[in-house]
């Protein structure tokens, strides 16, 4: 996957929620921009802990940009598919 379109997504404003697919069948959603961080190879996604407001976080996991196949847009109202851990 392309840094820039991964960049692109978290800079978006109005930010839009998205969901990050890996090629294992993996997704991950990201639907605050502070629980997400482009590195030089990878990508670091967080889940929110559901007990504090973010940017706390519950777990976290690091896609490599070679195994992202796409983002595609949440539709929060619509969606129902929980992030992979």
């Amino acid at each position: 996957m392309d840094r820039q379109q991964i960049l692109d997504a978290i800079k978006q404003r109005p930010f839009q929620p998205f969901r990050i697919h890996l090629a294992d069948g993996k997704t991950h959603d990201v639907r605050d921009p502070r629980l997400v961080k482009l590195l030089p190879d990878a990508v670091f996604v967080a889940t929110p802990d559901p007990r504090w407001p973010p940017p706390a976080i519950d777990t976290f996991d690091t896609a490599p940009l070679e195994a992202i196949t796409r983002l595609e847009p949440i539709d929060s109202a619509a969606s129902t598919t929980p992030s992979s851990p």
